[in-house]
């Protein structure tokens, strides 16, 4: 990177305010609300992390620098750097969505249309569009985007209006021709990833923003799909929307939509102004920019640290800091010469936007979260067809294997063998249905998360209808596996004993859905809920009454089995097959066999309780679980940072709609 004193010689590009796909979607306004326009400044906004390690107790790192800066109302504003150079760090500081890491501190100052505000007032106040694109994979686009209707706009409005609301949004965004197709995901082919792109900021404007908050919205778009995201950005600042996205390296086309530009390098400002001016600003310092040159390329090769060798090292940081040294110097002669205003949009109301709360009652939230798991269950065919075929699969191999019969009454082997069949169909299910719902929170983390934020329902709801919407797919294959392993196993051939049994693989199955959550909402991904799974079920194996007695455990242990869903559930099957059952006994006098079913309970001791009792607390486990998810969801929900005041507050700063002025 050559360093030139005049670049007269070189002719700089000019830059378009408009492409032709911007122009096209310009003509694309949204119908909605009219809104406030908001215009938001920041000041001094510093992140600092601890580093971990025994060796660097009581070490930070510092993410950003006091960095300062505008974005005015009607105005597409990008903040750019290299990899790791604090861009996003600065996105989530000014959303109020920095994550709570302990003994991190995040300062700073807020103001919307000049008025200071906390960092909580913006993350409620504002959209955000995440990196990746967290959606439903089996809704399509119309539903994904009429569900968030229910969920961010008024219950007044009608649903007529609501549809009509959906309508304008696919519409501007340019979501008509895959309004029927499924969202889709790495498994199940849907929409096309700009398509994707453009559905998630749809379901943000649902609520009809007035700041739009968007992290890396080009990240993984081929160029066409990127410009076509970007368009539509362009379009939803016309309409009066303030957007600001972090971009890593927009080609020039994108480059060219830009109205505002935040150079952020090592968590310091480099440049904030408007985006046609930054090539000026380089050269001012001697980095000249090439004809036909991408000004963003460009910028990042100038700020992005080298860390090849210790010398490009120093040589990087060196220009880094002259730079940022630079800029500060440019904003103080700047504003000792103007006197910058509030510029256009930002001297509406301080109100703008404000928080509206939960737009929907609690049954509502349930009950379209609710449709929301039945339809995403329902339309996954090939989860569905593996829950059916494993049980159908086992309930055939258990009755192959037990499916020889007796005499009548039956001997002494028999017993064995209902107590081993009995005891399978306990496991079975236990593992079973746990498996089925482990991945149901890690995989819908992020999405819960952006909702949540976004105050689209209580927890509470999601929760219970997330738990119930697993019912139904669930509970098909037990019932499936009792039909079929009941009568081939041979068991009492009676259909009060057959419909106890299938009640209680039903019920055992419900409450292992219970634990899986439990184990679902402990882990932090899928990888880790599937690991705990096996030792968490294992323990409630060894207490269900096989493998030690009941009254065998030691004093301190023996409220462990009271505990085991496992240990009530093999007790109701060996209860209902035991009881009134009388076996032939080969010695006469009855030594060394036993002759009813009773003895075996006892031997076993199942004798104590009866099938009313193992369904209570059958019932009762499963609430226990139900409430121990759900506090364990509570405990583990996302926290943000909360910004404090700055403790060496910069210079204050006057906004323009050209940036931040130092004075």
């Amino acid at each position: 990177m050559e360093q030139k004193e005049d670049c007269n010689d070189w002719e700089q590009p000019l830059l378009k305010k408009e492409t032709d796909v911007a122009a096209e979607m310009a003509g694309q306004q949204l119908a909605l609300k009219p809104i406030k326009p908001v215009g938001l400044s920041w000041r001094g906004v510093s992140l600092s992390i601890p580093l971990k390690g025994k060796k660097n107790k009581g070490k930070t790192k510092e993410i950003l620098h006091q960095v300062s800066g505008t974005a005015p109302a009607g105005r597409v504003t990008a903040i750019m750097g290299p990899t790791g150079s604090g861009k996003s760090s600065l996105l989530n500081a000014l959303a109020g969505r920095v994550a709570f890491i302990k003994g991190a501190t995040l300062e700073g100052e807020l103001s919307v249309n000049g008025v200071p505000v906390e960092s909580g007032v913006v993350r409620r106040l504002c959209a955000y569009v995440v990196q990746d694109d967290v959606l439903y994979s089996f809704l399509t686009v119309q539903e994904t985007l009429t569900l968030a209707t229910h969920f961010y706009l008024p219950s007044a409005l009608s649903e007529q209006e609501k549809a009509t609301y959906v309508r304008d949004v696919i519409n501007a965004l340019g979501l008509a021709k895959a309004r029927n197709t499924i969202i889709g995901d790495g498994q199940v082919r849907g929409v096309s990833g700009g398509e994707r792109k453009r559905v998630s900021v749809g379901v943000e404007l649902i609520s009809n923003p007035s700041l739009l908050f968007l992290d890396e919205p080009t990240s993984g778009l081929d160029s066409f799909q990127a410009q076509s995201v970007m368009s539509a950005m362009g379009s939803l600042a016309q309409s009066g929307r303030t957007v600001v996205a972090a971009i890593h390296q927009p080609r020039s086309s994108i480059f060219d939509l830009l109205d505002m530009l935040v150079l952020v390098s090592e968590g310091r400002i480099i440049y904030a102004g408007k985006a046609q001016d930054a090539v000026s600003f380089f050269a001012s310092q001697g980095w000249c920019c090439p004809p036909q040159f991408c000004p963003s390329d460009f910028f990042l090769d100038v700020i992005s640290m080298d860390y090849r060798s210790p010398d490009l090292e120093a040589t990087t940081r060196s220009r880094i800091e002259s730079l940022h040294t630079a800029w500060q110097t440019q904003q103080r002669k700047r504003g000792v010469e103007e006197e910058g205003g509030l510029g256009e949009g930002m001297g509406a109301s301080p109100d703008a936007g404000v928080d509206r709360g939960y737009q929907s009652s609690w049954p509502m939230q349930f009950w379209m979260v609710f449709l929301r798991g039945l339809k995403q269950n329902k339309r996954n065919k090939f989860a569905l067809a593996v829950k059916i075929l494993s049980n159908v699969f086992f309930a055939l191999v258990l009755g192959a294997i037990y499916s020889k019969r007796e005499g009548n009454p039956p001997g002494q082997t028999s017993i064995q063998n209902f107590i081993g069949a009995l005891f399978f169909v306990a496991i079975n299910q236990a593992f079973g249905n746990l498996q089925g719902v482990i991945q149901v929170f890690p995989m819908e983390k992020y999405i819960v998360q952006k909702e949540r934020a976004a105050k689209a329902y209580h927890l509470s709801s999601y929760y219970l209808a997330k738990l119930v919407s697993e019912l139904p797919f669930t509970l098909l294959g037990p019932f499936i596996f009792a039909c079929i392993a009941y009568w081939m196993v041979g068991l009492e051939p009676s259909l009060s004993a057959f419909l106890i049994f299938t009640g209680f693989c039903l019920l055992e199955a419900i409450c292992a859905v219970a634990l899986g959550l439990v184990v679902s909402a402990l882990s932090r991904d899928v990888p880790t809920a599937t690991a705990l799974a096996p030792p968490v079920t294992i323990v409630f194996l060894l207490f269900s009454g096989v493998f030690i007695n009941v009254k065998s455990l030691p004093t301190g242990a023996q409220w462990c089995p009271y505990m085991s869903f496992i240990k009530w559930s093999f007790n109701a099957f060996a209860v209902n097959q035991f009881k009134g059952m009388t076996f032939a006994c080969p010695d006469p006098e009855g030594k060394g066999c036993m002759s009813t079913g009773e003895q075996v309970l006892a031997l076993y001791s199942m004798d104590e309780y009866g099938l009313w009792q193992c369904a209570l607390a059958l019932v009762g486990i499963t609430l226990i679980f139900a409430g121990l998810g759900y506090a364990v969801l509570r405990v583990t929900s996302q926290k943000y940072l909360k910004m404090i005041p700055p403790s060496n507050p910069p210079m204050p700063t006057l906004l323009s709609a050209e940036g931040p002025h130092s004075v």
